[in-house]
């Protein structure tokens, strides 16, 4: 494994999986549901987990610093826990102490001295996570030159982390430009995409800035490419000398990078042609749904899949279209026709989509009508993209439950006279995008409109999961 994958996946894993030595304790359960283990860890003192440091092993570490987690900031004496453990013998447990740490907040001030002697530690990895969370927790700008460092590191993995890392602070790291410029030409191209944003979100001599950045917009990835556009649109009229090149990314294969060269054109230039290629984008026949991409047979490294295929899915390009609209918005009044046109497209699921980004510039634009009519859609694409939108809504969207359980029913009632998908209907609904008339289609929809109902309306949720026809479908889903 990769030190990428260690420590980037590994931070990960931490924040969503109790370590494994939990799993032989927790009341032998033997369950993998996280609330088990949170029960358990609850049953305990904090000085239970606390002695486990003393143990100075991986598993005993990792279950001090996630019970920590669990107990949280508001439980007296979980942050000189933590602070303990940034000084365990496992590097992978000082980071996840530094990182719980950070997490806390405020809440962890009292452990701002131990974090900023922790960015000394000989782990590069180390000193990535304490170098953030000392920002975190205090701003404190003796985290740049620590971060600069490491931007240095041999370890491709450490690079990536500390570019993601420095992008965070933003203008206090004027420092690391110099070496950001450096990372544009480093892999994997996570890393150069991390650093052109990085550039963009700190600023600075545009001298030093905008020749990288120009070279970056030939970069062979078309995520490059879009994250140097970006930057460069950030930096409004200054950035002149960039609209050349923006002018040729008009024309690029991908579609997220065209939305990208026509926002920063609009920021640049404010040239109205600059909105209408957005919205060029969205121009896609009211018939003529974005597909779901399905993965090509031809085996691949593992953990490798087709970038460029996945960026250019027509849904994703729709919506990045939909968020430059919303940008732009402020001082492009033409950018809310344009939305306000693609809203009344009511048989795509992008409409969806364009009624929430109008409220997000126009206040009296209320979404909520045209989410509940989606819920009624012949379209299976439409009413799971209107289920997701009101699951982010959460209770705001209190007043479509009645509306929500509605569809539930049909859906449900449909899928049931349906018989279940084989494995080739499975991959017919994918391709479709969940347009046939299957019960992989009906059992989709009526899955998320669930997770949106819970999220709404939990007690709603409860009533209705005690209910016969939730039974009925979660068997036949089985």
């Amino acid at each position: 494994m990769s030190r990428l994958t260690a420590v980037g996946v590994g931070i990960v894993l931490f924040c969503v999986l109790p370590p494994r030595a939990l799993g032989d304790d927790a009341r032998g359960t033997g369950s993998t549901n996280p609330a088990c283990f949170e029960e358990y860890i609850r049953s305990k003192p904090i000085e239970f987990f606390a002695k486990k440091l003393d143990d100075q092993d991986l598993e005993s570490g990792h279950e001090a610093v996630f019970a920590m987690e669990v107990f949280g900031p508001a439980t007296p004496g979980t942050v000189p826990v933590l602070i303990k453990a940034l000084k365990h013998r496992e590097p992978f447990v000082r980071r996840i102490a530094a990182h719980a740490l950070a997490s806390f907040g405020d809440a962890a001030k009292a452990a701002v001295p131990a974090v900023r002697l922790a960015t000394r530690d000989p782990d590069a990895s180390v000193r990535i996570f304490t170098a953030s969370a000392l920002w975190t927790l205090a701003h404190d700008v003796a985290a740049v030159p620590v971060l600069i460092e490491v931007l240095e590191d041999t370890d491709p993995g450490n690079r990536l982390l500390a570019v993601e890392a420095i992008g965070k602070i933003g203008p206090p790291a004027q420092a690391a430009i110099p070496s950001l410029v450096r990372r544009l030409s480093d892999d994997p191209v996570q890393t150069r995409v991390w650093a052109a944003e990085a550039i963009g979100k700190i600023g600075g001599n545009l001298q030093q800035l905008l020749p990288p950045l120009v070279r970056a917009c030939g970069d062979s990835h078309c995520r490059v490419r879009q994250a140097a556009a970006q930057s460069l649109g950030k930096m409004g009229p200054h950035a002149k000398h960039g609209a050349p090149i923006l002018a040729r990314l008009l024309n690029d294969l991908h579609g997220t990078v065209r939305v990208a060269a026509a926002e920063a054109l609009w920021n640049i230039e404010r040239n109205p042609a600059a909105v209408a290629r957005i919205a060029a984008e969205l121009s896609t026949d009211a018939q003529t749904e974005p597909k779901v991409y399905v993965p090509a047979t031809v085996p691949q490294a593992p953990g490798q899949y087709n970038d460029d295929a996945v960026t250019d899915l027509p849904a994703v390009v729709h919506y990045a279209a939909i968020d430059a609209l919303v940008r732009i918005a402020p001082s492009a009044p033409q950018a809310v026709v344009v939305l306000r046109d693609i809203k009344r497209q009511t048989e795509r699921s992008v409409h969806v989509k364009a009624a929430v980004a109008l409220e997000k510039i126009v206040a009296t634009e209320d979404p909520l009508p045209t989410l509940i009519a989606a819920l009624t859609s012949s379209k299976f694409s439409v009413r799971i993209v209107a289920a997701d939108v009101l699951r982010e809504m959460g209770p705001r969207a209190k007043s479509a439950t009645p509306a929500l359980l509605q569809a539930m029913h049909r859906c449900a009632d449909e899928a049931s006279r349906i018989p279940k998908s084989t494995d080739s209907d499975v991959l017919d609904t994918l391709r479709a995008n969940f347009e046939t008339n299957s019960a992989l289609s009906h059992s989709q929809a009526w899955l998320n409109m669930l997770s949106a109902l819970r999220q709404i309306d939990p007690r709603e949720a409860a009533t209705y999961e005690s209910g016969r026809e939730f039974k009925a479908l979660r068997d036949y889903m089985k």
